[in-house]
């Protein structure tokens, strides 16, 4: 059987990202599988501009106050 589509890790390689980030960006852009094999996730390759803005996941950075 032969699948089309971008695995996470492939997708993390073309961003210059790690894999679980490109995984994370995924998720939080609520982006589905077009097809899966196993465990094995693929997407489509449009994705990949979808989710290169998706902003990082965590705490947003402390503004600082300037010093008086």
């Amino acid at each position: 059987m032969s699948v089309e589509g971008l695995t996470h890790e492939e997708i993390g390689q073309i961003l210059g990202i790690s894999p679980a980030a490109a995984k994370q960006r995924l998720r939080t852009a609520k982006i589905q599988p077009k097809a899966q094999t196993g465990r094995m996730n693929f997407y489509d390759e449009s994705v990949v501009d979808l989710i290169r803005e998706v902003p990082k996941s965590g705490r947003p950075k402390k503004k600082r106050e300037p010093k008086a």
